[in-house]
């Protein structure tokens, strides 16, 4: 373990003695509840392990997982979305230094859900396809990581393609491109190898019912240890009980590591970097 996960540890742990001593009470403790509530005050509670409602059509829960590989338990949290009454578009933050963040951009877009995006270069533009609103914004790239591409049709069907694909912008109003694919539109896992190289998670897909299904896995200061390989990430997500009956698939990697963040009926995972493109949710049009 690295000095400086000693050290995080050691903090998030004298932290949380002292509160539970203020408070006269440290039984309440859990490692699945998140780092703080709304009120951002540290959160004692655990969350609830089902799904709630955001809106109509738009859900979320808690996972607590065992990856099944001798690892620590694992905090997920899922959204589902039903891609026949929203519509996905990207906002990009066109530098650092005035870039918005996740927060920021869900209050003032009004969104229901937002998340980070794809990858992106050192000078804040997109490494691969993006089309938001019909607007194609960046080209397809043929990098070998970028492999794989999301996309919503204009009638609500969402589909994974891989980057051989051309996508028609009239057709697919949304689409994002990332990698690597976690697991095909089959229902196979399609990560291979695993580098060993643990990290925070954002992943899109579908489930059973081809609803857009959003998955992150997110590291704290109160759990630093909440990071996965891309390889345990895809194992999980298909052969984890707690996933079983979502039956997921088409799931492909987004931005990870300090990218990750995500806010959704006022749960707000907050990023740790500013984010260049970043995907956000409204109602459909009739």
């Amino acid at each position: 373990m690295k000095l400086k996960t000693i050290f995080l540890v050691i903090l998030a742990s004298v932290l949380l003695s002292t509160y539970g001593c203020a408070n006269g009470n440290t039984a309440g403790i859990t490692k699945n509840a998140g780092i703080f509530e709304n009120t951002g005050k540290l959160n004692l509670n655990i969350p609830e392990e089902s799904w709630k409602d955001a809106a109509p059509g738009i859900s979320y829960r808690y996972f607590h997982v065992d990856p099944g590989n001798g690892d620590d338990l694992k905090d997920f949290f899922a959204v589902r979305v039903d891609p026949k009454r929203y519509v996905f578009e990207v906002h990009q933050n066109r530098d650092q230094e005035s870039a918005l963040t996740i927060k920021e951009i869900h209050q003032s877009r009004e969104s229901l859900l937002t998340f980070n995006g794809g990858f992106f270069t050192e000078d804040f533009k997109p490494t691969g396809l993006l089309i938001s609103n019909g607007e194609k914004i960046r080209v397809t790239s043929p990098a070998s990581l970028l492999n794989g591409i999301f996309a919503i049709s204009d009638t609500g069907i969402p589909r994974l393609f891989t980057n051989e694909t051309t996508i028609n912008e009239k057709k697919y109003p949304f689409a994002i491109q990332n990698g690597p694919i976690l697991i095909d539109g089959q229902g196979k896992i399609a990560i291979t190898k695993d580098t060993g190289n643990a990290a925070s998670r954002t992943a899109i897909g579908l489930d059973a019912d081809d609803n857009v299904i959003l998955i992150i896995l997110k590291q704290s200061l109160f759990n630093p240890a909440n990071n996965i390989t891309l390889y345990d990430f895809a194992h999980t997500l298909k052969e984890a009980p707690a996933f079983k009956d979502l039956k997921l698939h088409a799931m492909l990697n987004l931005d990870g590591g300090a990218s990750t963040g995500l806010m959704v009926d006022g749960q707000y995972f907050p990023e740790l970097d500013r984010v260049q493109n970043v995907v956000i949710v409204k109602a459909r049009q009739p």
